[in-house]
């Protein structure tokens, strides 16, 4: 398995993808200089901030996934599923890791 990670970060972890979907790599501390290692840095707004993106069947499997891209990304997600009490612990954990996040749950089915 931890050859495959490997291989698919290698395939897909490259400069076209990166400014595609806007990627920022962290930089290491060998990187940075004295200078630039002393200042503190100012959190900056994502460029997503303003987008909302609906994700249905947000409470398992890819579309939780999904959801967590977004999330992650910076957008507004409103997330969609039958099962409330998923939506309210997804939304929890998103919260609790990322201090910004704007998530709106919406329990229903589709189908009706």
């Amino acid at each position: 398995m931890e050859t495959l990670y490997k291989f698919l970060l290698e395939l897909f972890q490259t400069v076209e993808n990166d400014k595609h979907f806007a990627v920022v790599r962290a930089a290491s501390a060998e990187d940075i200089s004295g200078d630039l290692a002393s200042e503190e840095m100012e959190p900056q707004r994502s460029p997503n901030a303003d987008t909302v993106v609906m994700v249905t069947g947000a409470s398992s499997g890819i579309g939780k996934s999904i959801a967590q891209q977004f999330i992650i990304n910076g957008y507004k997600v409103i997330i969609t599923a039958r099962r409330a009490e998923r939506l309210e612990n997804l939304k929890k954990e998103m919260e609790s890791e990322f201090e910004e996040t704007q998530i709106y749950c919406l329990p229903f089915d589709v189908c009706n």
